[in-house]
Formats: C-alpha cells, sequence, structure tokens
C-alpha cells in the first residue's frame, strides 16, 4: 500500500460546483516576535471530490455531529 499523504492544516476553504467540491487546506506560517504584519498562509493540500463523495461525507458529517465518540467511515464512488 502506497504512503498518503499526512498534513497539518489550521484552515480550511470550501469551493462548491456543479461537477463536484474542492476542499482546500490552509496552514498559517508561525508568528514572527515583534512583527505586526498579518501572518502569511499557504495551501497545505488540495481534496477534490466528486459531487456524490461530497454528498456522502455531507451526510456522514450531519450524523457524526450529533453523536459523540470517535467514528471511522469509507464512502467510495
Amino acid at each position: 500500500m502506497a504512503d498518503h499523504p499526512d498534513v497539518y492544516a489550521d484552515g480550511i476553504t470550501i469551493t462548491i460546483n456543479p461537477l463536484g467540491v474542492t476542499l482546500s487546506f490552509t496552514r498559517t506560517a508561525p508568528a514572527v516576535p515583534n512583527v505586526t504584519e498579518n501572518a502569511q498562509t499557504e495551501i497545505a493540500a488540495t481534496i477534490r471530490l466528486a459531487r456524490p463523495v461530497a454528498e456522502g461525507v455531507r451526510d456522514l458529517l450531519q450524523q457524526a455531529l450529533s453523536q459523540e465518540g470517535t467514528q471511522t467511515k469509507t464512502i467510495a464512488n
């Protein structure tokens, strides 16, 4: 089995179009002491989902957020 990417993100942008959904995970650069500029962000990963998969993720998130505990489910197109 091939290794999968393991990235850290502290932000997300969700783009929805008729064909599917794009999730762009971003991370903020560490703060520099004594610098008042806005923190820079960079894209950590971009995931594109086919619409049926995105709808499945939506349904699972709705279920999971209404329950306690840890859950793992797989959605395949």
